[in-house]
């Protein structure tokens, strides 16, 4: 089993624990996910057998924990109504 961390998705949690991304596949079957399933963080999921040991063990002893998950914070605090993409010519964007 394995703890969920902040922030945490399938992905990580598989390259992590099992040392590969692929499987967040058996990760998913196992625990009655599907891949794309946002996961809780502190809640435990079964972890699938592991593909590449030293990949796991380069997370552990690195102490790192891979977390790109996507929040609605997260997406909040990068949509913004600035920048090129959201000015209109001649009403904020003057071209000289």
């Amino acid at each position: 089993m394995a703890t969920v961390e902040v922030g945490q998705n399938l992905l990580d949690i598989a390259i992590q624990h099992s040392g590969s991304v692929e499987a967040a596949f058996d990760l998913a079957s196992i625990n009655g996910l599907s891949i794309t399933d946002a996961v809780a963080a502190g809640s435990n999921v079964a972890i699938a057998s592991i593909a590449s040991q030293p990949v796991v063990d380069f997370f552990s002893v690195n102490e790192i924990k891979p977390a790109t998950g996507i929040t609605d914070i997260n997406i909040a605090q990068t949509i913004s109504d600035e920048g090129i993409e959201f000015w209109a010519i001649e009403e904020d964007f003057i071209v000289s």
